[in-house]
């Protein structure tokens, strides 16, 4: 997901992806744009993509809760997502499920 909130996509939903290693299958990877230990997601990144997780998580019956939508040092040895995105995982949780329920 770029700064400006355009999401592009990459490898399509139904291959393995390679973001998570002993976590790939069954997962998909997003990925935004940026150092985020250095700056903040922007407001356009943080929109699309809690849209973008409303809709992965409607389309494969999914909550988009803690269990579901995790950040990429939860799986393994990494500073990813930057901790300025880790910070508002629950944020983005919150309104992605505002948008399951109003969409």
């Amino acid at each position: 997901m770029r700064v400006d909130g355009t999401i592009e996509r990459g490898r399509p939903e139904e291959y393995v992806g390679a973001h998570a290693q002993g976590f790939n299958t069954g997962s998909i990877g997003i990925n935004f744009a940026g150092n985020m230990d250095k700056m903040q997601p922007t407001p356009a990144q943080i929109e699309s993509g809690t849209m973008l997780l409303a809709d992965i998580c409607t389309r494969h019956g999914l909550t988009p809760d803690v269990n579901t939508i995790v950040g990429h040092r939860d799986l393994m040895a990494t500073d990813c997502p930057g901790q300025n995105l880790y910070d508002i995982l629950q944020t983005l949780r919150g309104k992605a499920i505002w948008y399951q329920q109003n969409s």
